[in-house]
């Protein structure tokens, strides 16, 4: 299919393709920055949140759990960014900032990790939290023993971010390449003027009028080698004739 193109389409093709190569990957790099960049900014918030929470439980602050629930549900510990719970390895809430009833954030398996190691769990359905949360989980000391610090946080802005991002390149490329290609399509067709040139004086050149030549870029590129090659060849074929 290619072999009946011409050379300008040939490099306009060839120009487009690596065009598409760089767009993908460049489009690929943003997206994976942009998302590495937004979720360790979760991250962070997450582990500023519980570790708030963990030294508020250590001091032994809030003996009841009424007092531990008003605590959690001061501004410090939860609001709109996100919300906090103190859970007993059993999976009993201690307090929380999510709505009465919502349970724990972790599932038992989630939960029984955590209270040995600090864990971060994707796309949980949090009652209360918009779309998908991101939970952190991890264990703290209190007066009664052993608790699990919960901190979570909607993913619902970076999904958006992401989804901005992904949306403006697949409008964005396509208008790239496009007029891309024709720049390339533009930029092929000049670079092969002074073969055009050449063909045209090469097909007027006849026996009948000696001196004839073919006109020579001025660049010292291929072209004009392969001009001054042929004009050469007239030279050497003139000379025989005259003998």
């Amino acid at each position: 299919m290619l072999g009946r193109l011409s050379i300008r389409a040939k490099l306009t093709v060839a120009f487009a393709a690596a065009l598409i190569l760089v767009l993908a990957l460049a489009g690929l790099f943003v997206y994976l920055r942009v998302s590495s960049g937004l979720t360790e900014a979760i991250d962070d918030s997450l582990q500023a949140r519980a570790s708030d929470v963990a030294a508020v439980v250590a001091r032994g602050e809030e003996d009841e759990a009424d007092d531990r629930r008003q605590s959690l549900s001061g501004g410090l510990f939860g609001g709109e960014e996100g919300f906090s719970q103190i859970l007993t390895p059993g999976g009993r809430v201690v307090a929380s900032t999510l709505p009465p009833g919502a349970g724990p954030a972790l599932d038992p398996e989630q939960l029984d990790r955590a209270a040995g190691e600090r864990i971060v769990v994707e796309g949980r359905e949090v009652p209360g939290v918009e779309g998908e949360a991101r939970v952190l989980g991890e264990p703290a000391s209190s007066p009664d023993g052993k608790v699990v610090v919960v901190a979570g946080a909607s993913t619902d802005d970076r999904s958006e971010a992401l989804a901005g991002i992904a949306s403006a390149f697949a409008i964005g490329a396509p208008l790239a390449l496009l007029v891309a290609s024709g720049l390339g399509y533009l930029l092929a067709a000049r670079s092969l003027a002074p073969v055009e040139a050449m063909r045209r004086r090469a097909s007027g050149i006849t026996l009948e009028r000696s001196g004839e030549r073919l006109p020579l870029p001025r660049a010292e590129d291929e072209i004009h080698r392969l001009g001054e090659t042929l004009n050469t060849m007239l030279d050497r074929i003139e000379a025989v004739l005259e003998r």
